[in-house]
């Protein structure tokens, strides 16, 4: 946690709803508020303003397109994360791409 700043993450969400109209804010709004939080938390000089917000948002796109790599990954492969092949007679299994010995996780 040493490259986020907490403390000013706090006082964010602390003060989230002192902005005017925020009741009546849509999901997109909420959701990007609080993303370019993190990212301003993270590194203010970068990410501050709309220029700021852009580039951290590469970054989410970055983070995200390896996140789904690597959940295609692995569902290609067929494998749960302990690496036994994921059981295909339980669909809860297929869904949450568990082995038989963890179909109880689902």
């Amino acid at each position: 946690m040493k490259n986020f700043d907490l403390k000013k993450f706090k006082d964010f969400v602390d003060t989230y709803d002192s902005q005017r109209g925020h009741e009546d804010y849509e999901v997109r709004t909420i959701i990007d508020d609080f993303l370019y939080g993190i990212g301003i938390c993270l590194n203010e000089d970068e990410y501050k303003n709309a220029d700021g917000y852009q580039k951290f948002q590469e970054v989410l796109r970055e983070h995200l397109k390896m996140k789904v790599n690597d959940t295609l990954q692995d569902e290609k492969h067929g494998t749960c994360w302990c690496g036994q092949s994921i059981d295909l007679t339980n669909l809860d299994c297929v869904e949450f791409a568990l082995c038989k010995d963890h179909a109880s996780d689902a």
